[in-house]
């Protein structure tokens, strides 16, 4: 498996250090755990925009398209 380095702020580290008792096993999880929440996070959001309707033209209201 490759190593992916991140370029995380000193603030950022310190406090994951902090989190993870400065065990790097711990930091690695805390990270991929953040990580695959927000990717499941964007992509529930990118579902829901695809399977959105389209906006619908009540009478009289005329749709143009660009």
């Amino acid at each position: 498996m490759k190593q992916i380095t991140l370029g995380l702020p000193p603030e950022i580290i310190d406090a994951l250090q902090h989190l993870g008792g400065r065990n790097d096993a711990e930091i690695r999880q805390i990270v991929c755990d953040a990580l695959r929440r927000d990717f499941e996070r964007r992509a529930l959001n990118a579902r829901a925009r695809k399977n959105k309707p389209p906006p619908q033209c009540g009478d009289g209201d005329v749709m143009q398209l660009a």
